[in-house]
């Protein structure tokens, strides 16, 4: 699985904001950051989560429909 950032109608995407927290995170390692360290974390979480329900729902619909790409 591959990450495919954009903006969708003016908003960034769930793996925009993956990246977004991919690059934010290094820089929020130093112990006075720990709140901000937290929270970025556990927004990550979240939208880790929501990108692979996002892609199983896909993997299950394929499996019943054949490929989307086609459809």
């Amino acid at each position: 699985m591959q990450l495919n950032p954009k903006t969708e109608d003016g908003k960034p995407n769930t793996d925009k904001r993956i990246e977004d927290l991919v690059t934010k995170i290094p820089n929020l390692t130093d112990p006075s950051f720990g709140d901000k360290l937290d929270i970025a974390i556990d927004e990550l979480i979240v939208e880790s989560q929501e990108l692979l329900k996002n892609e199983w729902e896909k993997v299950k619909s394929e499996s019943k429909k054949g490929d989307l790409k086609d459809a």
